[in-house]
């Protein structure tokens, strides 16, 4: 997807993993905790590669997902609008999950709220 390159390409000191892609089943619920719904939704998946949340905890690494998140959000704009033809809202149509870089859940965004994952 575009946004994704596009996203790379302007923070290229910055960036984080991310990967993208359309959930239209829900079949990727089961990534979240229980009450998430995944169907018809963009799921973004953010791995730490850069190590910056490794440090983190609290209200401070929910900022920084926050952070994060939005910048991605504006790469997506664009893009599904281009590719679906209509507009997209972070607080209904995104679901985010922010993973360490060995992959261990760290937190989550859905319907316009950061948590950080229980344990």
């Amino acid at each position: 997807m575009n946004a994704r390159v596009d996203y790379i390409m302007r923070n290229p000191t910055s960036f984080e993993n991310v990967s993208l892609w359309y959930d239209p089943d829900g079949r990727y619920k089961k990534e979240f905790p229980e009450g998430v719904e995944t169907k018809d939704k963009i799921l973004v998946w953010i791995l730490d590669n850069r190590e910056i949340y490794k440090t983190m905890s609290g209200v401070a690494l929910l900022d920084l997902f926050k952070k994060h998140l939005e910048i991605i959000y504006t790469f997506l704009l664009g893009s599904v609008k281009d590719y679906l033809g209509t507009d997209i809202v972070m607080h209904t149509d995104i679901v985010t999950k922010f993973h360490s870089r060995e992959g261990i859940p760290l937190g989550y965004f859905y319907q316009g709220e950061y948590r950080l994952w229980e344990k």
